[in-house]
C-alpha cells in the first residue's frame, strides 16, 4: 500500500513538472513576481546526521574500537513568508517543525555493538536569501543561502541515564548555515517549487556527562540534507 502511494505521488509530481515545462506561450501568474509579499507552505524529507569529532581519549582507550554516526530519515512541515526585493532577489522566512533522528554506533573491542538513538523535534527559523534566474515562460532556476536557528523541544540532555543502555545527550540550541538550489514552476493558480538544500551546524551540540560514550566524542555538529516542496 505504501509503495503504491509513493508511486502515485512520484507520478503526480512528474505530471506537474511536465505540465509546467510544456505550458502555453503565455505566462501563468503574470503579476506574481511584482507582489511585495508571498506566502505559502512547505513539506520536506531529510537525511539527518552528525559530523562527529573523536576525542583524544578515543585513540588511547582500550575498550571502544569505533564510533560512527549513521544518518536517519526525517520530516519537515512549515510555512513561509517571502519578501520580494527585485526581479532576482528574495528574502524568505520559513518557520518549520523538523522531526529527526540520528544513531551513533559504538563498536567495542570484544565486537559487541551499542547504538545511541537521538530523537529530536526542532522548531526551526531559517532566514534564506534566494537568487533567481530570469523567468523563461513558466520556469525559473534559483540558488539559496542563509542561516537557521533550531530549538530542540525534545532534547535529551535532562533525561535520566540508564547504565545499561548507550546514551549520548545533545543540547537544545542549534545554529547552522544553509545552501541549496531549486526550480520555480508557475501554474495557473499557484507556484510549485522543488528544492534540495544542505544544512551544516556551526555549534557543538554535544553534552558531556562523563560516560564511556560521550568521553569518546569531542564534538557533534548537525548535518542535514533536505528535499522540500513549496506551494505558494
Amino acid at each position: 500500500m505504501l509503495f503504491n502511494k509513493t508511486k502515485r505521488l512520484k507520478l503526480l509530481i512528474a505530471l506537474m513538472l511536465c505540465a509546467a515545462l510544456n505550458s502555453k506561450a503565455q505566462q501563468n501568474l503574470p503579476s506574481y513576481d511584482y507582489k511585495l509579499l508571498h506566502y505559502g507552505f512547505t513539506v520536506g524529507f531529510s537525511s539527518t546526521n552528525f559530523k562527529l569529532n573523536h576525542d583524544p581519549a578515543f585513540f588511547a582507550n582500550q575498550q571502544v574500537a569505533s564510533v560512527i554516526c549513521k544518518p536517519q530519515a526525517g520530516f519537515t512541515l512549515g510555512v513561509l513568508g517571502d519578501l520580494h526585493l527585485g526581479d532576482h532577489f528574495d528574502i524568505r522566512l520559513i518557520p518549520s517543525l523538523h522531526f529527526a533522528q540520528r544513531n551513533i554506533e559504538f563498536t567495542f573491542r570484544d565486537s559487541s555493538i551499542a547504538v545511541a538513538k537521538i530523537e529530536s523535534t526542532y522548531g526551526e527559523i531559517p532566514l534564506v536569501f534566494k537568487y533567481k534566474s530570469d523567468r523563461i515562460k513558466n520556469t525559473r532556476f534559483y540558488v539559496l543561502g542563509g542561516f537557521v536557528y533550531a530549538f530542540d523541544f525534545t532534547s535529551n540532555k535532562t533525561v535520566a541515564r540508564k547504565p545499561s543502555e548507550a546514551f549520548v545527550a545533545v543540547g537544545t540550541n542549534n545554529l547552522g548555515y544553509q545552501i541549496g538550489l531549486g526550480f520555480d514552476f508557475y501554474f495557473p493558480y499557484f507556484k510549485f517549487s522543488p528544492e534540495i538544500k544542505l544544512t551544516n551546524g556551526i555549534n557543538n551540540v554535544l553534552v558531556r556527562d562523563g560516560s564511556i560514550y560521550s568521553n569518546n566524542i569531542s564534538a557533534l555538529f548537525s548535518k542535514i540534507l533536505q528535499f522540500n516542496i513549496y506551494i505558494e
